[in-house]
């Protein structure tokens, strides 16, 4: 989304160098608010995540904690296919849990990585192992 805010921000830029003195500032204003809106997106789309550290999984969305889970409680970790990386814990209690760990941004990555690597090494990390590069 960002990326594409800041194209039309440019595009804005280029059109009010062309555009009459009287709409020239019109261009201006619609590039402002496009870094201003695509910075904003950058910096959302870094708040959601699943946190794990000291023992605990952090479910964060738009930097605000959602849940936190003790590590030791989860039975089994789980990832789910598709644009959202959605990772669902099987607790102890035999009830699951759903967290968001990142957003359609991150799509791209996963899709070189077509053994699964990274989110087997995600899954070991929320489990309590973890991961070391190349296995």
């Amino acid at each position: 989304m960002a990326v594409v805010v800041w194209v039309l921000g440019v595009l804005a830029l280029m059109w009010s160098v062309d555009a009459s003195s009287a709409d020239r500032p019109v261009g201006y204003v619609v590039a402002g608010v496009a870094a201003v809106v695509g910075a904003g997106a950058l910096a959302l789309r870094r708040g959601t995540r699943v946190v794990v550290a000291d023992g605990t999984v952090t479910d964060q969305v738009m930097y605000r904690r959602v849940s936190a889970t003790p590590q030791s409680q989860v039975r089994a970790a789980h990832v789910a296919a598709g644009p959202w990386r959605w990772y669902v814990l099987e607790m102890e209690d035999g009830t699951a849990r759903t967290l968001v760990g990142a957003g359609p941004l991150q799509v791209p990555t996963r899709w070189f990585d077509r053994e699964g690597v990274a989110d087997l090494a995600d899954l070991g990390v929320l489990m309590g192992r973890p991961s070391r590069p190349g296995g």
